[in-house]
């Protein structure tokens, strides 16, 4: 859970400063649930400060990281899919190089792919099937909104397993996932389908 507000500058309408700030939640969110997934491949748990001890037993795992509010096309799964991806073989820079805010910040989004880079390597390197066309088809970025809606079908891990996968392999392209959800609900479209 990613409860980071947006900065001001953000807030206050800037553009460039909405993107830095999402774009930083997004990659930080993935870096800790790429680290959590080896953690658990590895290790073969998790073991939480309460005692619970959550056990992998060769399950398939879901990244799913939830911010506070919507983002809008932001949160669309071909968008984060394919910026994930982009950031594995990519560093930014700045056009405007006499902003020393903007080179700060793009120094830190650059500080940060390279850790998602880094993680993601060493994912790869204990489970290869990452090496595919498709390396963050299990990652998600929902709202606390987005996670509500898809829980009011749910009354159990499997049944919220199904929800959360019922939009993975069909899109609309309408880049709001409360659409895409309801028409693959419409369509009574079950996970994998």
């Amino acid at each position: 859970m990613k409860k980071k507000a947006l900065t001001k500058l953000a807030q206050s309408g800037s553009d460039v400063h909405v993107y830095y700030d999402l774009t930083l939640s997004l990659i930080k969110a993935h870096i800790q649930a790429i680290k959590h997934e080896i953690h658990l491949k590895k290790k073969g748990f998790i073991e939480f400060a309460d005692g619970y001890r959550l056990e992998h037993k060769g399950r398939a795992i879901e990244r799913l990281a939830v911010s506070f509010s919507d983002y809008a096309s932001f949160q669309d799964r071909v968008v984060i899919q394919e910026f994930l991806k982009l950031c594995l073989k990519s560093r930014f820079e700045t056009v405007d190089s006499t902003n020393d805010d903007h080179k700060k910040r793009v120094g830190e989004l650059n500080r940060q792919v390279k850790k998602l880079q880094t993680a993601f390597r060493d994912l790869c390197a204990i489970d290869r099937s990452y090496k595919s066309p498709m390396p963050f088809l299990n990652c998600w970025f929902l709202s606390v909104p987005q996670l509500l809606v898809l829980l009011d079908e749910c009354h159990d891990e499997d049944s919220f397993g199904r929800e959360l996968k019922r939009t993975r392999n069909v899109t609309r392209m309408t880049l709001d996932y409360y659409q895409e959800y309801s028409s693959a609900r419409g369509f009574g479209m079950e996970a994998g389908e």
